[in-house]
């Protein structure tokens, strides 16, 4: 099974509960701002915890290198998913 998490479902979550079906993603009340990703399948279900920090940070890079709603415009971006994440992991501005 394949799950998709787009940046704003992400995002979404940071603040408080996003998504609905199979991917699901909220704040926890630890005090280091964890989140909880929640993934459903037919043969179970998986609870991930995810930094917070971390991820806003990320979403922060990812949207200054390609706006949100803009992914498709920007040349090369889909097709090089992979080196596209891999370069904005590596420049932490």
């Amino acid at each position: 099974m394949t799950w998709t998490l787009g940046r704003e479902l992400l995002r979404d979550g940071l603040s408080g509960p996003a998504g609905m079906g199979d991917v699901q993603i909220d704040p926890t009340d630890l005090p280091s701002h964890t989140l909880r990703l929640r993934l459903d399948s037919p043969h179970g279900t998986a609870e991930l915890s995810l930094p917070g920090q971390a991820l806003g940070d990320f979403l922060r890079r990812t949207a200054k290198a390609v706006p949100y709603g803009r992914e498709a415009e920007t040349p090369g971006f889909l097709t090089n998913l992979d080196r596209a994440l891999a370069s904005m992991l590596a420049d932490p501005c």
